[in-house]
């Protein structure tokens, strides 16, 4: 069955990477780069989550990517409830009043890594702690059943699955592996990850992006690289896996401080990915990553919020614009 499964995959990978070679940039407005915003919903109340969306919309947000974790119930059958305050009808909701002020919606599902936001109840299909298998064919099978529910019920086009900061990646992490006898994820089964979601984002009709911060190796970078740059040709990750993934996949990159070169980006458009430039508060490297995607026609930046959404100085929408200084924070 899994020799079989890999067989169907590889014959759609070949096709896709064909097909998708000269794909278009995600961009709107002629042109203009995508401006986006992410944030991972955990406790806010849908009213909160809309006057963010308000905000965004006042400041010339035209995407907003929804980070789902346990928090959410969503109604199918991989899915586990039993934490979650929020229903599917509830992410509904803000995915429609998001649609209604003309924004595109994206929903990030960790669905390789960081299980433990998302599939920590399925054990029969992990690697190690944190990290689903690959290579067994009930990955496959949880991808197809996402991805139609995703694409389907929900409504959404695009999916970010993760992929970001790989159990292992530390030194901390690695000695915790080897604590406990398990394994980090072979960057072979990085890639048959890949290939199952560029395969089955085509099947459905839904466009797939990673994070890509396991993909630059600092140590093979002509410039002084990023702390953000995961990728490490010790354990088998860095540049070196760019030719096997399919050119479908968009990659999110991200630089949050203490740089000043992007020449990791430089790589992943010289391989022809379609690329994405995450930011976080304003700070000096904010501020050049902005001035960098523009002038090198990155088709989309996006505005992260993570945890300071959640942050005991944040209590209003009009808090978490002032942060992150988004721009016009009140009417």
């Amino acid at each position: 069955m899994a020799n079989y499964l890999k067989n169907i995959l590889f014959s759609f990978f070949v096709v896709i990477t064909f097909n998708s070679a000269n794909a278009e940039s995600d961009t709107v407005n002629n042109g203009l780069p995508v401006k986006s915003f992410h944030f991972v919903w955990r406790a806010e109340n849908p009213v909160d989550i809309f006057e963010i969306i308000k905000i965004l919309d006042g400041n010339d947000f035209s995407k907003l990517y929804i980070g789902l974790t346990k928090s959410v119930c969503l109604n199918y059958e991989f899915w586990d409830c039993d934490e979650a305050i929020w229903t599917a009808e509830d992410l509904n909701l803000i995915i429609e009043h998001a649609q209604s002020y003309g924004f595109d919606v994206a929903l990030e599902i960790k669905m390789l890594n960081k299980i433990k936001k998302s599939f920590k109840h399925l054990t029969n299909l992990k690697y190690n702690e944190e990290t689903l298998d690959p290579e067994l064919p009930e990955f496959s099978i949880l991808y197809d059943a996402t991805f139609e529910y995703i694409r389907n019920s929900l409504g959404i086009s695009e999916i970010l699955l993760g992929y970001d900061e790989i159990y292992g990646f530390s030194n901390e992490d690695r000695f915790a592996l080897e604590q406990t006898g398990q394994k980090m994820l072979p960057n072979n089964l990085f890639i048959d990850a890949v290939n199952t979601a560029s395969v089955f984002g085509d099947i459905h009709g839904l466009s797939v992006a990673i994070w890509g911060d396991m993909l630059i190796d600092n140590a093979t970078l002509p410039c002084s690289g990023s702390k953000h740059n995961h990728g490490n040709s010790l354990t088998g990750y860095g540049e070196n896996l760019l030719p096997y993934i399919p050119k479908n996949i968009k990659i999110i990159a991200w630089y949050y401080k203490e740089t000043q070169s992007f020449c990791g980006m430089e790589i992943l458009m010289q391989y022809g990915f379609t690329l994405a430039a995450a930011v976080l508060l304003p700070n000096e490297t904010r501020e050049k990553l902005l001035a960098y995607s523009y002038e090198n026609k990155v088709p989309e930046t996006i505005f992260t919020s993570f945890r300071f959404i959640r942050d005991k100085r944040v209590n209003s929408a009009k808090d978490l614009c002032n942060m992150l200084e988004l721009g016009v924070c009140s009417e």
